[in-house]
């Protein structure tokens, strides 16, 4: 995570605002939870790679960076609410920087669209969603190891269940006219994600047994 640093540190720069003590230990913290196997540091790092592709669609960049490390911070895979926690999470931290409240609500916006639900409108939750979905444009070696990841952070779930829950929402991306909105990540990276996808979906049609994979429903399937 010290990597990530300096994009925390010119997030708040930009905002002339100093971030409250440990805010960022506290997020490092999170990311190196032990029940998570996808959702940690390794992929906050891979957002902001990816965010080098893209940030020049961004209308706010210091939002978005914010935005990204605090998407995932409350990241429990038996509850629905991940996003709307992170958020508020965000927006404590913000407000207890004094930071403006048409920033705080520009971030908590861009945080819970990464729930994934809807295509995304607007400029800078375009971006964020964007990032956050980029792993699926990735190789099929690391997308395989992704949807491997988040697989063991669902090990509770059964794998019927857990099968039906990751075809809905690879379906449910399929079905998009694009998955992508940003002009850069769309170019790139739609055609390798719709590959991967169907894929996988294949995979999942196919006899339940230990080399399943995916990703259900059940507390944020991405």
């Amino acid at each position: 995570m010290n990597a990530l640093r300096p994009t925390w540190d010119r997030a708040w720069g930009a905002l002339r605002r100093v971030p409250p003590d440990a805010a960022l230990d506290d997020l490092v913290a999170r990311y190196a939870e032990p029940h998570r196997t996808y959702h940690t540091a390794a992929h906050l790092v891979a957002c902001f790679t990816t965010l080098d592709l893209v940030a020049h669609e961004a209308e706010h960049p210091p939002e978005v960076a914010l935005a990204l490390w605090f998407h995932d911070a409350v990241y429990d895979p038996r509850r629905t609410d991940n996003e709307a926690r992170s958020g508020l999470l965000a927006r404590e931290c913000l407000a207890a920087a004094g930071v403006e409240d048409s920033v705080i609500a520009r971030v908590e916006a861009s945080i819970l669209a990464t729930r994934h639900a809807d295509e995304v409108a607007t400029g800078d939750a375009r971006v964020v969603v964007d990032v956050d979905l980029s792993i699926l444009g990735a190789s099929a070696e690391v997308y395989d190891a992704y949807a491997r990841g988040v697989r063991r952070e669902y090990g509770w779930v059964d794998d019927a269940r857990f099968r039906a829950g990751r075809s809905a929402f690879l379906r449910g991306l399929l079905g998009r006219p694009r998955i992508f909105g940003t002009r850069a990540l769309g170019a790139r990276l739609e055609v390798p994600a719709r590959a991967n996808i169907r894929r996988e979906l294949a995979g999942l049609d196919g006899p339940v047994g230990d080399g399943a994979v995916g990703d259900g429903a059940m507390g944020g399937a991405r």
